[in-house]
């Protein structure tokens, strides 16, 4: 929207709508009405439906984003559209981080960058590449088992984009982690603090005695003049010193309980759970003063030694899930008779329900067909760079498919064999 230019731009239903300034005032309502219904996010997330999206670009700016790589990823003004919905002044960057480099490079849009505007409710729209272990399939899957699971998760669904006119290829568009994610998930309540351990780093484990490594390691999301980290050091310190009560006091047990067994049968090694502590959001709901772990980036899942040397079957016992130590609040939970019964009755139930060969194969399926002729010609080679020697999206599909037979096979014995 134009509002700076005395103008307010916004197409619905294909028409044009503009005023003068003198009208600015009544039609930055109706446009904001237009852009602002969260009551059609469920239509942008329908995990039936393929996405179009489209940005429009100046040359010079797409240049500039090239120009800024590897060391930084900068914003650019774009024209944003979907279906019936266009907006103006929106900020687009890369994302990612080691696949940012990458020939296919995932984006962020960012509503609020340049001007004060949503789009159906939401502040960013999210495009991953979808070129990692996973490949475009693992976060869909983990995805839809943690939210059928009652555990707090993005949606997400496919989305081709392009730009300038010309197609980028298929993206997983999936949910932001931010305030209207909270307004989502917690009953409206989005003012606790949120904080995103993207890279990992000291306390990533919440294993540290030190607020200031919280305060490096955790980039605030909300909150950003007062989380400091000290809060965190509070949420180590209960782990590590405090009673089971107080530590369910301090975190929602119950859904971190139900997420374990989903993130090891699914294979998500890099999340806090697994091999590498990061890549996950923590959320102190104000109302109940308690954390929640929110899973984030899940498109690392349903293969085996990434990059050649991460043992997620062998090293990620389904039973005893501690691949590494310490992680204190994993270890809360083993470390309880009744809660390390209550994951075990979990894990056994989702690998019933979710994660048979039949089940994750058929899915799997499913979700290529939605993608396939769209795949066919999208731009960018049809790689896992985790995994480079598994090439086109048949071999990936059948590799992911022997891991959860393995999977499936290793997880029975070792949780028939435990109590």
């Amino acid at each position: 929207m134009h509002q700076q230019r005395g103008l307010v731009r916004v197409r619905s239903g294909g028409a044009r709508l503009r005023t003068a300034v003198a009208l600015a005032s009544a039609c930055v309502c109706a446009c904001a009405q237009v852009a602002n219904q969260p009551d059609r996010q469920d239509e942008l997330y329908d995990p039936d439906v393929v996405q179009d999206i489209s940005l429009t670009i100046a040359p010079a700016d797409l240049d500039a984003m090239e120009a800024a790589l590897p060391d930084e990823e900068i914003y650019v003004p774009a024209t944003l559209v979907w279906n019936d919905v266009t907006l103006d002044d929106v900020g687009v960057k890369f994302k990612g981080n080691s696949s940012r480099g990458q020939l296919k490079r995932g984006y962020l849009i960012k509503m609020h960058e340049y001007v004060d505007q949503h789009f159906l409710g939401l502040r960013r729209v999210a495009l991953d590449n979808g070129i990692q272990f996973g490949s475009l399939f693992s976060e869909r899957i983990l995805d839809e088992v943690l939210r059928a699971e009652g555990v707090v998760a993005s949606r997400a669904n496919y989305a081709r984009l392009t730009i300038n006119g010309t197609f980028q290829g298929v993206f997983v568009n999936v949910e932001r982690i931010d305030k209207p994610f909270l307004k989502t998930n917690f009953d409206g309540d989005d003012e606790g603090n949120l904080y995103k351990c993207d890279l990992g780093g000291p306390g990533a484990r919440l294993d540290v005695a030190d607020a200031a490594a919280y305060g490096t390691t955790f980039e605030a999301q909300t909150n950003e003049d007062t989380a400091d980290g000290s809060d965190l050091l509070a949420l180590a310190t209960t782990l590590r010193d405090g009673t089971l009560d107080d530590v369910e006091a301090a975190v929602d047990v119950d859904a971190f309980v139900r997420l374990m067994p989903v993130m090891m049968l699914g294979g998500a090694f890099d999340q806090y759970t697994g091999f590498n502590a990061h890549n996950y959001y923590l959320y102190r709901d104000p109302s109940s003063q308690r954390w929640t772990y929110i899973a984030h980036d899940l498109d690392v899942g349903f293969a085996d030694n990434a990059f050649g040397m991460v043992a997620v079957i062998d090293g990620w016992n389904a039973a005893t899930p501690r691949p590494v130590s310490p992680l204190p609040l994993v270890d809360r939970v083993l470390g309880d008779p009744d809660l390390l019964a209550r994951y075990r009755e979990l894990a056994r139930a989702d690998l019933a329900t979710y994660f048979t060969p039949a089940l994750i194969d058929a899915r799997l399926d499913a979700l290529y067909a939605q993608i396939a002729d769209d795949l066919a010609r999208d731009p960018n080679p049809a790689v896992r760079v985790t995994n480079p020697d598994i090439v086109g999206y048949p071999a990936i599909l059948d590799d992911m498919k022997a891991f959860v037979q393995r999977r499936f096979d290793t997880a029975t014995s070792e949780l028939a064999g435990a109590p």
